[in-house]
């Protein structure tokens, strides 16, 4: 297994971290291999994952699916509703 440790500032994440998840994502799809993404509580990874559905997957209309108790302050919402 390997680990990829990719620090995201809970108060300041930047868009540069989103492109490097990104790419990694889009490289271990292109190699067919299985991927374990961990978040300590899944408000990070909901955000990035609903980024790749739209644009490595390219899936139209994707509805951010949130953990229950995520409240997302508005540097979140700019990264989850921006059109990349």
């Amino acid at each position: 297994m390997i680990y990829i440790h990719i620090p995201i500032d809970w108060k300041n994440p930047q868009h540069d971290r989103l492109d490097f998840f990104l790419m990694i994502l889009k490289q271990l799809q292109k190699d067919n291999k299985k991927v374990f993404i961990h978040c300590i509580m899944n408000y990070r990874v909901s955000a990035f994952m609903h980024k790749y559905k739209q644009k490595v997957l390219k899936q139209k209309n994707t509805e951010f699916i949130k953990p229950k108790k995520f409240k997302p302050k508005r540097v979140w919402m700019d990264i989850i509703s921006k059109k990349l």
